[in-house]
């Protein structure tokens, strides 16, 4: 009856789907397999931008995007072999209508009998391998939706905490939980009315509908409001619930699997206070993010930066960037300045920038190997790659060794311990052929 409603073109579409089908899916794989770069780029950004009380809400949202990126990658995999399986199958079935030919001496009558009894019809084969490729390619620009609309909502609440907690003296956690709090309840009185005992009754008719959908619906999916919805109730009215949950938890197990080395190789884990603290502060090996010649293009600077693991001349140039969270910490530990009345105001503006500048230099102290640099002058710095805010400082080389050197760069960030945040770079010493006489 529901194909008698249908127009002759939707339906010659419904069944030449699959073209698009392989078409999309492509291409969602070449965007998909972009995401774990994309993540990456978004995590240096709020390491270097967000303030320290939003990222542990930062690292949550980060590791769902990451476990959401594996998923993607996986179903869209999955749905372009399956696909091509099945194209392989059509053609095959093409060159050989009848399927496997019973009228064969390959085996004895028995076996042949039982092979039968295995596979009985390879057209069915292909109807269901066609239908189980659409519900994977279905269900999974389902899961995008879904998603999308959550990304953006935690997004929204992340932003509106950091917001309303520069005017409230609260921290942004608690007015994330709070906010959250609030636009679950709808979902969790919805899952509360639907119960038996109580979906019945006339007060539940007259408000369950709007609680769980108009309301709770348009908050979580937004902008896929209704694509969403189609997608979510045409797959739990269609399966069992215990069916669904056992493909959903098997599913769920084998994301987990494929996502485990996409989430070790993501610098998600940065996000954590422990670990941001502990960023660079190894100098047993040559990590490229420290030198300028080696570290990737485009990737946020998180930790100072030489022109290469190989120095040579009179002068070391040193780059380190200053993160939003040290920013506040300097900004808390330096005084304001004080104007001098007897000064221009073109004058008091340039003391007062490089008050700042001076203020920020003690916020540092710098050593290579055991000698202490106590006259350092140091620079405010824009550097070109992402717009990275820090301060550019230029260490004489007269006293380097010539070979292995170490510059170590105590902060005062420190952690829960009292221990100040460290960095340490190793790099070599070319010593120029006057110096070496």
């Amino acid at each position: 009856m529901e194909n008698k409603d249908k127009p002759t073109w939707l339906q010659i579409l419904e069944a030449e789907s699959w073209q698009a089908e392989m078409l999309v899916s492509g291409v969602a794989i070449y965007g998909s397999l972009m995401l774990p770069d994309l993540i990456k780029s978004l995590i240096d950004k709020a390491l270097l931008w967000l303030p320290e009380e939003s990222l542990d809400i930062t690292y949550f949202i980060f590791w769902y995007l990451t476990i959401c990126s594996s998923a993607l990658i996986l179903s869209f995999i999955l749905h372009f072999v399956l696909r091509a399986l099945w194209i392989g199958m059509i053609g095959l079935v093409s060159v050989f209508p009848g399927g496997i030919n019973r009228d064969t001496d390959y085996h004895s009558e028995h076996f042949l009998a039982q092979l039968f009894e295995e596979f009985p019809d390879v057209n069915g084969f292909n109807r269901r391998l066609d239908d189980f490729c659409s519900l994977i390619f279905g269900t999974t620009f389902g899961v995008v939706m879904m998603i999308g609309s959550i990304s953006l909502l935690l997004t929204l609440n992340l932003l509106l905490s950091i917001l309303l907690s520069s005017f409230l003296p609260i921290p942004v956690h608690i007015i994330f939980s709070f906010l959250m709090f609030i636009l679950m309840v709808p979902m969790l009185l919805s899952g509360l009315l639907n119960n038996k005992r109580l979906r019945e009754k006339e007060w539940v008719k007259r408000i369950h509908f709007t609680l769980a959908i108009k309301v709770f619906g348009r908050v979580m999916y937004n902008v896929f409001y209704e694509p969403g919805y189609y997608i979510l109730y045409t797959l739990l009215t269609n399966f069992k619930r215990t069916k669904v949950g056992l493909w959903g938890m098997a599913g769920f197990f084998i994301i987990m699997l494929v996502s485990i080395p996409v989430f070790i190789n993501s610098n998600v884990m940065q996000l954590q206070e422990d670990n941001f603290f502990r960023i660079g502060e190894t100098d047993d090996r040559i990590a490229v993010e420290n030198y300028e010649d080696q570290r990737q293009a485009g990737r946020a600077i998180l930790v100072p930066l030489l022109p290469s693991d190989i120095i040579e001349g009179e002068v070391l140039r040193v780059f380190i960037p200053m993160s939003r969270r040290e920013k506040v910490l300097v900004n808390s530990y330096c005084k304001a300045y004080q104007e001098d009345e007897s000064l221009s105001r073109l004058e008091n503006e340039r003391k007062r920038r490089n008050h700042i500048k001076d203020c920020r230099a003690r916020y540092y102290e710098i050593f290579v190997n055991e000698t202490k640099y106590e006259e350092v002058d140091f620079f405010r710095h824009t550097h070109a790659n992402a717009g990275e805010e820090g301060l550019i400082m230029y260490l004489p080389t007269a006293d380097f060794t010539k070979g292995v050197n170490r510059l170590r760069i105590v902060h005062l960030y420190t952690n829960d311990e009292g221990e100040k945040k460290e960095s340490m770079i190793p790099f070599w010493f070319v010593k120029g052929e006057t110096e070496q006489d």
